[in-house]
């Protein structure tokens, strides 16, 4: 599906007074005034006052400071973009970045629009979801109608591509939407086979902050060879041959198989560091419900491998995840949930238990993670459940279905 990527500018923030000079209209000079003021704050022998009467003076600095490389102040104008059929891909290479805000149209919520062969597979299943659904769980007052629809699009979804496109809100600093440019353009990262088919809606992104004004030459000059965070740096941590390790301590580190849409949900805790290692001839996530019916199982996967070349969501790819212990039960706290994503929620569960039983964990962190490993967050201590009437869904709340993380 091939649609060219639309950007539109909402919002921007900046500390320019067009009163002290009127001649500056566009949104990379203005952001270019308000780095150039905030580093004049560092030397500044009076007031902010006094440095804004000096606008043209305030511009030589920003230039400076550009030049030298010190490009931090230039993280204080934050800009705000609506992107519209943008690929699935490209929205998680900018998500998996930790100095963003996004705000994502769902394919958990909303029905897709899809290439034919894809829109007849997710609605053939998207009518099987429903069914063992509702066979399963029609009982459960937690199931209404509304949330056996929204489960079985959760599940549906899977079939789609990873290059669906798809529309967001995504907002940034000055300094990196340059930054983001300029990785686009050295080609690192996204020279990648997986990058291929959205090649031209890279470039699409690139032209777009040059025509909204956002580029600055200067500025999208990364001199400490950074690169998008998404793909793994070191073949999957590979160095000589030797994998990431993993450990469970005040950080962890965990490698484990998830879908690539399980990856765009853990990617948007900014607390957490995800890569991933895509390998195109690998299997797919199957919800435990379909496993029970062998017929559907064999259809299922027949289904997927139609698919495969699209690269579907629902495939698995290696995910090395990192963060401090503290961020994983912050993380819990969100997604340890029956309304959460089923894998998402299996996989931080996962997480925690393994803390319990790796030999490596100190007892004293195992003590203090036992009381997240009993259930969902309903269960926590330290968590209170927003809704007013609790969901009473005991296989959500006690995990009595069984977890599916698998480990690499």
């Amino acid at each position: 599906m091939k649609t060219d990527l639309k950007m539109t500018l909402i919002a921007s923030t900046d500390f320019y007074d067009k009163s002290k000079d009127p001649s500056i209209p566009k949104i990379n000079h203005r952001a270019d005034y308000t780095g150039g003021l905030a580093a004049g704050i560092c030397y500044m022998k009076d007031d902010l006052d006094a440095l804004r009467d000096n606008p043209r003076g305030i511009l030589v600095r920003a230039n400076g400071t550009m030049e030298s490389g010190h490009h931090s102040v230039f993280d204080h104008s934050w800009i705000t973009i609506y992107l519209e059929n943008i690929p699935k891909l490209f929205a998680m290479l900018l998500n998996n970045e930790k100095w963003y805000d996004a705000s994502e149209k769902s394919a958990r919520y909303t029905k897709m629009n899809l290439p034919q062969e894809e829109q007849d597979i997710y609605d053939k299943w998207l009518v099987n979801f429903k069914r063992l659904i509702y066979a399963r769980y029609g009982d459960e007052k937690y199931f209404d109608e509304d949330r056996i629809e929204k489960l079985a699009q959760e599940n549906a979804r899977l079939f789609t591509s990873i290059y669906t496109p798809t529309n967001m809100f995504y907002s940034t600093s000055y300094r990196q939407f340059n930054y983001l440019y300029h990785w686009i353009k050295t080609g690192k990262a996204v020279k990648d086979d997986l990058f291929a088919p959205i090649a031209d809606r890279l470039k699409d992104f690139c032209a777009g902050l040059e025509e909204l004004g956002i580029y600055n030459e200067k500025l999208a000059d990364d001199r400490k060879d950074r690169d998008f965070s998404l793909l793994a740096k070191y073949n999957f941590g590979k160095v000589d041959g030797v994998a990431r390790d993993e450990y469970f301590g005040d950080f962890y580190s965990v490698n484990y198989l998830g879908s690539w849409s399980h990856l765009a949900q853990t990617q948007r805790h900014k607390t957490t560091s995800d890569e991933a290692e895509y390998d195109p001839n690998a299997s797919f996530f199957v919800n435990p419900m379909v496993r029970e019916e062998k017929s559907l199982l064999e259809e299922y996967m027949a289904d997927m491998d139609k698919l495969r070349k699209n690269r579907p969501q629902g495939q698995l790819v290696k995910i090395n995840e990192r963060a401090k212990v503290e961020d994983l039960i912050l993380k819990a706290k969100e997604r340890c949930c029956t309304a959460a994503q089923y894998e998402t929620n299996h996989v931080v569960a996962s997480i925690l238990q393994r803390y319990l039983s790796d030999h490596t964990t100190p007892e004293h962190l195992k003590a203090a993670i036992l009381p997240y490993t009993k259930g969902s967050r309903c269960t926590f201590p330290d968590f209170k459940c927003p809704q007013k009437t609790p969901c009473g869904f005991k296989d959500g709340i006690y995990y009595n279905d069984k977890p599916i993380t698998r480990k690499i």
